[in-house]
């Protein structure tokens, strides 16, 4: 494929993905499907182009509008092109409009089939435009983001942690793994993904997670056909952790999405004790069912829900030793993943999602037996969708206090994230995970 061709196919892509509310790395495999001509070799050029402009795309916008485009085009190798000729028009919006972002949540990587070659250039090394000549530009356009978005992370963290912050979000992730205890170990594991050439590190925190610098297709190992291993952001382990669920326990997942966190709960577990996966969402639950039988788990029953306060939750009220709201958030923890994100998001949809996840923790609460614990987690780094929705539910459930996330974890044999606050806040220039909120309750 010629620079031209790649440039031309960039472009239709990047258009599609910007005026549709689904994840990137859906519509692009979506898009390689309905154009089976384009070879692996060509669906990674495409790829690549595609999610570097994704990432820097402001940053490319203003470019383009000056004399740096022809040097910048060169470093980036004519990516600067694709975010003027996708949207055809010489002077493009940087929100371009679209009804709703998606709703994402840590295991969304978990919900692409793993064997498919065509995501892998959500992995692409980053696009080299974060160097000396652009430092004298204001940050939020070196580091392409919106006003709003820059000026959120500057009151929460300050400048410069903001710049860290932002800096990291124009990075590609890793490919976090999380062992199945129940039927292999880790070093098993680690000895596996090795002997295919794969590099594994264990994660620096999670004891069952195992870190990848890249995507690979993971379908074709073993040791995940018989359900070793499931894909799952260390950060997300540690949500697992938190709810510390213990054998013969009742559980309430009730954001449960593609099942990867009540997976983990249910290994936790032991395989033993009962654990309800809803969501909103059935087609989403469906999807668990071939990782459940995969994974050997048994524990696990799921339930479609119209709404939080749906009556099939009634047999539960105040029965649940553990209930997880791992709630419908903006996703901005998962930058690194999703960059589209950025161009979607406004701050109306923050306080949306904000009402939203205060009514889902009231219902969660609800299902709590006394003694029992309730865990509130989202992927945003938002204070809004985060520990101002805590202060909001303790304001109002004074039968609850705050528990310190450091000091499980540290219990639990894992240490380094120690924090000046209750909550688990992780960022991902710190921890190299996605971002993460946890605050864990206990209802006296």
């Amino acid at each position: 494929m010629t620079s031209a061709d790649a440039l031309a196919w960039a472009g239709k892509l990047l258009a599609a993905i910007l005026h549709n509310e689904q994840p990137a790395d859906r519509v692009l495999s979506r898009f390689f499907r309905e154009h089976p001509q384009l070879g692996k070799r060509d669906r990674n050029q495409v790829g690549d182009l595609v999610f570097g402009v994704l990432r820097h795309k402001r940053l490319l916008e203003h470019l383009a509008q000056s004399e740096t485009l022809v040097d910048l085009a060169a470093a980036v190798q004519g990516g600067a092109l694709v975010s003027v000729s996708a949207l055809d028009d010489p002077h493009p919006s940087p929100t371009p409009a679209v009804a709703t972002p998606a709703v994402f949540d840590a295991d969304a990587s978990a919900d692409i089939p793993p064997g498919s070659d065509s995501v892998v250039a959500s992995q692409a090394p980053p696009l080299s435009v974060a160097d000396s000549d652009f430092s004298s530009l204001k940050p939020w356009l070196r580091y392409s983001l919106p006003d709003w978005l820059w000026q959120g992370f500057v009151a929460q963290l300050g400048e410069a942690e903001a710049m860290g912050l932002a800096a990291s979000l124009n990075q590609p992730a890793p490919v976090d793994l999380r062992v199945n205890l129940l039927k292999i170990s880790r070093d098993q594991v680690l000895g596996e993904l090795e002997a295919a050439g794969l590099a594994p590190l264990p994660t620096p925190h999670s004891p069952e997670g195992i870190r990848l610098a890249s995507r690979y297709p993971l379908g074709g190992l073993s040791v995940y056909q018989s359900g070793g291993v499931e894909v799952q952001d260390e950060g997300s382990q540690l949500v697992g952790f938190l709810v510390d669920p213990q054998p013969g326990e009742t559980i309430v997942d009730l954001c449960a999405g593609g099942g990867g966190k009540s997976l983990h709960l249910a290994s936790l577990m032991q395989g033993k004790g009962r654990i309800l996966a809803c969501d909103r969402d059935s087609r989403r639950l469906k999807a668990l069912k071939p990782r459940l039988k995969r994974s050997g788990i048994r524990i696990i029953r799921t339930q479609p829900l119209r709404h939080e306060r749906d009556p099939c939750l009634r047999p539960y009220t105040l029965k649940a030793h553990r209930v997880l709201v791992d709630a419908p958030c903006s996703g901005t923890g998962t930058l690194r993943r999703h960059p589209e994100i950025k161009w979607r998001l406004t701050p109306d949809q923050v306080e949306a999602f904000h009402a939203r996840q205060c009514a889902l923790l009231g219902a969660g609460a609800a299902l709590v037996r006394p003694g029992g614990r309730l865990v509130y987690a989202t992927c945003s780094l938002l204070s809004r969708e985060n520990d101002q929705v805590a202060a909001a539910f303790l304001k109002e459930h004074p039968q609850f206090r705050l528990l310190d996330a450091s000091r499980i974890l540290a219990a639990e044999g894992i240490q380094g994230l120690s924090s000046s606050e209750p909550y688990l806040n992780l960022l991902p220039h710190r921890s190299g995970s996605d971002g993460f909120f946890v605050a864990v309750f206990n209802r006296l």
